[in-house]
């Protein structure tokens, strides 16, 4: 849900093409701390969001198992 919702606001409201806002969405999730994932969370799950504000210097997604599945294939 995380990378997905990155990526779309990357494509739509930062007006990057799909395959490049896919890979910053992909670069963003991978390097990102529990702060700065939060707020991604707050409206959907406000427990998890709770939990990755208090995970500091944590990257919860930085194995590729998280990221690395996802292409975008299009015209």
């Amino acid at each position: 849900m995380l990378l997905l919702s990155r990526f779309y606001d990357l494509w739509r409201t930062e007006d990057l093409d799909p395959p490049e806002a896919l890979r910053q969405a992909q670069i963003w999730l991978r390097d990102s701390d529990g702060p700065t994932l939060a707020p991604y969370l707050k409206s959907s799950h406000p427990d998890l969001a709770q939990k990755f504000e208090q995970a500091h210097n944590q990257r919860p997604f930085a194995h590729p198992f998280y990221w690395a599945a996802f292409t975008y294939v299009g015209v």
